[in-house]
């Protein structure tokens, strides 16, 4: 399947950190608690290969939680990005510490801007 894409798209990868990851799923789940799309990072990291081959732009959001039991609090090891979905450089990072990333940030002014 072939999508036909504008040539000012950006793809915006949202919240890809290893606080999302199985070895910390029990806090989000409870005990036994399940992911519903286990190959999530490979199937992103498929995605930003294609979409980095287009040369359009990438933009990252990160979640920075204030809640200090939370994974994605920085400085956890939750709050790193999956390694397979690494920003490169160059690559902007919003950082956002509510459920959107458009609240607090200049994401929406900034995408506005780019078209």
């Amino acid at each position: 399947m072939t999508l036909a894409v504008p040539t000012g798209a950006a793809l915006v990868v949202i919240d890809m950190q290893q606080g999302f990851g199985p070895e910390f799923w029990e806090h989000w789940a409870g005990p036994g608690g399940q992911r519903n799309n286990p190959d999530v990072e490979r199937v992103v990291a498929d995605l930003l290969a294609a979409w980095r081959g287009t040369g359009r732009p990438v933009i990252h959001v990160r979640h920075d939680s204030v809640d200090p039991r939370s994974p994605l609090r920085p400085g956890q090891p939750g709050h790193t990005f999956f390694p397979a979905v690494q920003p490169l450089a160059g690559e902007p990072v919003y950082s956002k510490n509510v459920n959107s990333a458009f609240i607090g940030t200049t994401l929406e002014a900034d995408l506005r801007r780019r078209g």
